[in-house]
């Protein structure tokens, strides 16, 4: 979550939040600040990957111990939903599963960080939009669906992680294309 630039040679720090910082750490970061060499700190909101427009990961792999949260995943998945709302300037209401422990759990996490942090949540809204939380485990369908999209199929067949495809354990394989960048910027082909 911290990033740290440092400027004319350690005269000056800056700091660069990727997420919300609670008060209580700023003031103990401004008290063991006995040099006064911080000068800003700066909150941006974005401590997700954005994978193309409509779709982001948070990186998380496993999240559940059983039909249980890990209380680590937890907190990542708030985090990052609540990163992903601030950067979307999006103070939604908030409706979940009621027949998922895990989705009422996340629900309950990321209303605490909204109404801790009403203060970061106040845009102006035409309408509140609905954050809607599902449980995968109870969905019948999905797991019968093709993929009909080429990011998906090549998802679903190679995996991609962090918009890259990890071909090195093909054999015979060129070394350029070991490791293959995939981007709806670069592709016109890979979002359709």
């Amino acid at each position: 979550i911290v990033g740290v630039l440092y400027a004319e040679i350690c005269a000056t720090i800056l700091y660069y939040f990727s997420n919300i910082i609670a008060k209580a750490d700023i003031k103990l970061l401004a008290e063991s600040d006995e040099q006064e060499v911080v000068r800003e700190v700066h909150e941006y909101y974005a401590d997700y990957l954005a994978i193309n427009p409509h779709l982001f990961s948070l990186g998380i792999n496993a999240c559940s111990e059983g039909l249980t949260w890990d209380p680590v995943h937890l907190y990542r998945t708030a985090q990052g939903i609540t990163s992903v709302l601030l950067s979307l300037k999006k103070c939604p209401y908030i409706r979940y599963q009621n027949s998922s422990g895990m989705a009422k759990r996340l629900a309950e996490k990321i209303r605490e960080v909204l109404s801790k942090e009403s203060n970061s949540f106040e845009f102006r809204q035409e309408s509140n939009p609905i954050l809607l939380i599902v449980d995968r485990r109870d969905d019948p369908v999905t797991p019968l669906l093709n993929q009909w999209t080429y990011q998906a199929m090549v998802h679903e067949l190679l995996t991609i992680n962090n918009n890259r495809v990890n071909l090195s354990h093909v054999k015979g394989i060129s070394k350029e294309l070991k490791e293959v960048v995939l981007s709806a910027e670069h592709d016109d082909f890979y979002t359709s």
